[in-house]
């Protein structure tokens, strides 16, 4: 309540409502918000620019080959045009902003899809804006505050590129599914009867990074699930496959620059 309340004073200040003396108008055509029950979305792509959040579980995005599995503290960004297919994992209340290209915020960073990170209070503006009708005024403050938050927001890490090919993807599903599966990669490539350079090529093809690296990353993504919904660190640590609590917080700081404990803490604000 607090937050909505701070929310509240800022899209009334009046740099809030300012907006440049030339360039496109923010008006119910070119900037808006919807929300919807969860359900998967098949390809297909917008006229607008589109922002995506699921804050009730992951969701998966598959854009071309590409595929994310993406955690409920990061919204996602197709630019306009972009095909793309969207799988809430579970049931809630997805929240989707558009907004005309000629709105978009400046840099090459915008012409791509990608996560970012959903602050405590942009998650708060994208709630409000999806909500109802907005007046004109209230309109305009709504996307120069969000303008302002996604520009100074940083590409999520709690997103998680997934491969394509099948037995990468079989392997990869079973980490997700349960983080302490130990597979190994010969293991794995043994058992579907490829060799094992294939399916190193095809994790470092298809997500940027070795099989160890990505293992390591996906444990680290699925146990930002388990700190959110209040388990203590030792068993997160414990249910994402790390041998001690010790291990997981050194990883989990390198990787996000605080501890498990306070990320949860952040998350529940």
């Amino acid at each position: 309540m607090q937050l909505r309340w701070h929310l509240w004073w800022i899209l009334r200040t009046p740099l809030a409502q300012s907006r440049p003396p030339s360039g496109p108008q923010v008006t119910s055509q070119t900037f808006f918000g919807v929300a919807h029950d969860a359900s998967r979305h098949p390809p297909h792509s917008h006229d607008e620019d589109q922002l995506y959040w699921f804050p009730d579980g992951p969701m998966t995005i598959l854009v071309g080959a590409r595929r994310w599995l993406v955690h409920s503290s990061a919204a996602f960004w197709f630019p306009a045009g972009v095909v793309h297919a969207v799988e809430p994992v579970g049931a809630g209340t997805t929240h989707s902003i558009y907004s005309s290209a000629r709105l978009r915020p400046a840099g090459e960073r915008w012409t791509r899809p990608g996560a970012i990170f959903c602050t405590p209070l942009m998650a708060e503006l994208v709630r409000y804006t999806t909500s109802g009708s907005l007046t004109p005024s209230t309109r305009t403050a709504c996307h120069a505050l969000l303008s302002e938050l996604v520009q100074h927001t940083q590409e999520e890490r709690a997103s998680l590129m997934v491969p394509t090919h099948p037995v990468a993807r079989t392997l990869a599903e079973r980490v997700l599914a349960d983080p302490r599966d130990d597979t190994s990669l010969a293991d794995a490539a043994r058992g579907a009867g490829i060799s094992e350079r294939t399916l190193v090529r095809a994790f470092v093809t298809e997500t940027g990074q070795g099989f160890t690296q990505w293992r390591a990353e996906a444990r680290l993504v699925s146990s930002l699930s388990l700190l959110a919904s209040g388990l203590p660190v030792g068993a997160v640590a414990e249910r994402v496959g790390y041998r001690t609590t010790s291990g997981y917080i050194d990883a989990f700081r390198k990787t996000y620059g605080t501890t498990p404990a306070a990320h949860a803490r952040a998350s529940t604000r």
